[in-house]
């Protein structure tokens, strides 16, 4: 018979961080869904250049809705925010040198 590694939790202290784990869920799911509403409702997309939501939600999560352009069509999107600035997170490298190999 295999020798079984405990944990030293207890069978309520393990129910106990089930629980707490499906809370964090919960709360998770809810606070996601507020702060894409505030996205949309208050329209933060445009501060990165996005003409719409269903084009801010396919470029930064992949979802994918119908009539939407392709990942090319992101890429330029953010090629062209990239190379005029306007991207408030991009942080171009600085002080970097490539290593010969």
């Amino acid at each position: 018979m295999e020798e079984i590694k405990k944990s030293g939790l207890t069978l309520q202290e393990a129910q106990d961080l089930v629980d707490m784990s499906i809370q964090d869920v919960k709360n998770g799911f809810v606070a996601t869904g507020y702060y894409l509403w505030m996205i949309r409702e208050e329209r933060l997309r445009e501060e990165d250049g996005y003409n719409s939501f269903p084009e801010f939600l396919h470029c930064q999560y992949r979802r994918i809705s119908p009539g939407l352009p392709g990942a090319s069509a992101c890429m330029k999107n953010l090629g062209s925010r990239l190379n005029s600035g306007s991207c408030r997170y991009w942080q171009p490298l600085t002080g970097i040198t490539p290593s010969a190999s």
